[in-house]
């Protein structure tokens, strides 16, 4: 094994289902919390993922951070499909 079980998911903490972002319709959101242990540790883990149609195909953002970064990396997300959607 690659990983030698070492490494795990051990909670999903919390799950955002992929919604339209409020006054961005053509732009989704999604969040996951997963915990992973890795060699004894606990890692909480923040995900936010965004998908944007631009034209005929759509633009993916997927940004990763510990938990006690969420909101640092939530409005970071935001900020950068907001500049994407600007230059539509």
């Amino acid at each position: 094994e690659f990983f030698n079980g070492l490494l795990g998911i051990a909670d999903i903490v919390h799950v955002e289902q992929l919604h339209s972002l409020k006054g961005s319709p053509k732009t989704y959101s999604f969040s996951i919390r997963p915990a992973f242990s890795a060699d004894g540790f606990l890692l909480p883990l923040f995900i936010r993922g965004f998908a944007s149609k631009v034209r005929d195909s759509y633009r993916f953002l997927f940004l990763a951070a510990p938990d006690s970064q969420k909101e640092l990396v939530s409005e970071a997300g935001l900020s950068l499909m907001k500049r994407v959607e600007e230059k539509k």
